[in-house]
């Protein structure tokens, strides 16, 4: 919400005294807190949050806030975390280091590279 990217927020939490201690999922258009399944709208930038959870080594709570008010919940819930776990093997499967060594390139055509390959190979 507010615009903010959730992966630098996370990074910056936990590079300020390891103050990050519980993540909450949904998506959202960022002008209010939609409750949105996960991965709906912004599925790159959950990708990338995802990816920096992890080389943050987050090991607290990751719960779902989703409000589907025309969408079955028992569905909607599902797959909010199909969402997440399919994203964390899209991760597997890129490999870590080349998202690390894109960041630390900071090559935006080689990141596009990436996301793309990520969706599409």
């Amino acid at each position: 919400m507010a615009y903010e990217n959730t992966a630098e927020s996370a990074a910056l939490l936990q590079y300020f005294g390891n103050k990050l201690f519980y993540m909450h999922f949904n998506d959202n258009w960022r002008l209010w807190d939609d409750d949105m399944t996960v991965g709906s709208v912004h599925t790159i930038e959950m990708l990338e949050l995802l990816y920096w959870l992890d080389r943050l080594a987050y090991t607290g709570w990751y719960a779902l806030d989703i409000f589907p008010y025309r969408e079955n919940g028992m569905q909607a819930a599902q797959e909010s975390i199909l969402w997440l776990q399919g994203l964390h093997k899209m991760i597997d499967r890129i490999g870590r280091e080349r998202f690390t060594e894109v960041i630390a390139n900071g090559n935006s055509m080689a990141a596009s590279a990436l996301f793309r390959e990520a969706f599409l190979d």
